[in-house]
């Protein structure tokens, strides 16, 4: 039988188990690709070492938060209602996935910047820059994922009903969920751009404006699976709770499989015009308009999505 400790207990499991995996396979492929990088071209060795060492302690971001959010799990006192535990397996969920795929994301950023440094070893302090600068926006779910636990685990009382536990389980894994496409998205994206840098050193002024206004259009999938988050959190209490369950769950798949799709396509295609901008940066006009109008089609999937999963949510 399933009791409020024991789902306590798999919420932390899960949490750190997602993260570490995440972030350890990430971790490993960025080491290796920046040792090949370095094998390559000795010239911008101490410049791409220390790029190495500060995106890799950035891409731990993750990790450290998922850390704070399991020990706030373990030391909370005395166990609430089942409904509760429900509740606090859904910060697990959410935290856990996002930090996974966010911390990969992260650190195939640092390996592109690895052989982008190589390639251009006398422009590393600006592709250093630009490398911090990308994964601090590719951090960003993790952000929305800790502030969302955060507000999940502050509604968690001893008392919690078995309905709204549902609702903040179900808030939880579309937050998870909504960060894996666009973390996806942002993991092809941001290694095109340094390459892109990498290619052509010329183009970073065009590059740059254009690499930080894709991100933002790759990450609104994020945002929109917060403000279903947030719906779910503070859903009322509803006269057909079992078919108010069940639509929950229903928004919660929806969302997160337009999520994914959206946030990997937007990617594909931003990453492909950023490598157009290197290889041809007097085209840049063009590509810019095709890329944000491309970005914007695919864009309003997850808005249909989003208007679906909130009518949903308000049904019953």
């Amino acid at each position: 039988m399933i009791d409020t400790l024991s789902l306590r207990y798999i919420g932390a499991f899960t949490a750190v188990i997602l993260a570490s995996i995440g972030t350890g396979i990430g971790h490993g492929v960025a080491g290796i690709g920046s040792m090949k990088a370095l094998s390559r071209q000795t010239l911008g060795g101490s410049q791409g070492f220390r790029a190495m060492i500060l995106g890799l302690a950035l891409s731990e971001t993750g990790e450290i938060l998922t850390l704070v959010l399991v020990i706030l799990l373990l030391f909370s006192g005395p166990a609430p209602f089942l409904g509760g535990g429900f509740a606090e397996l859904g910060i697990g969920i959410a935290m856990g996935l996002t930090s996974a795929f966010i911390g990969f994301a992260s650190s195939m950023v640092v390996k592109s910047a690895s052989i982008a440094i190589a390639r251009q070893p006398f422009f590393s302090r600006k592709i250093i820059t630009f490398m911090l600068l990308i994964q601090s926006i590719v951090e960003a779910p993790v952000i929305f994922a800790f502030l969302i636990s955060l507000m999940i685990k502050a509604k968690v009382s001893e008392t919690v009903s078995m309905y709204n536990g549902f609702m903040m389980l179900s808030a939880g894994i579309i937050c998870g969920l909504g960060s894996i496409g666009p973390a996806i998205g942002q993991a092809i994206f941001a290694s095109a751009t340094c390459k892109a840098v990498g290619l052509n050193k010329r183009a970073y002024v065009k590059i740059f404006p254009f690499s930080l206004l894709s991100q933002a259009v790759i990450e609104t999938p994020v945002i929109f699976s917060l403000l279903l988050a947030f719906a779910l959190i503070y859903r009322a209490p509803s006269a057909l709770p079992f078919m108010s369950i069940i639509a929950a769950i229903s928004a919660v798949i929806s969302m997160g499989i337009g999520s994914t799709g959206v946030g990997i396509s937007i990617g594909r295609v931003a990453a492909s015009a950023c490598l157009e901008i290197a290889h041809n940066p007097d085209n840049y006009g063009k590509l810019f308009r095709t890329a944000l109008a491309s970005q914007a089609l695919i864009e309003s999937a997850v808005i249909y999505c989003l208007i679906i999963a909130i009518v949903l949510v308000n049904m019953f």
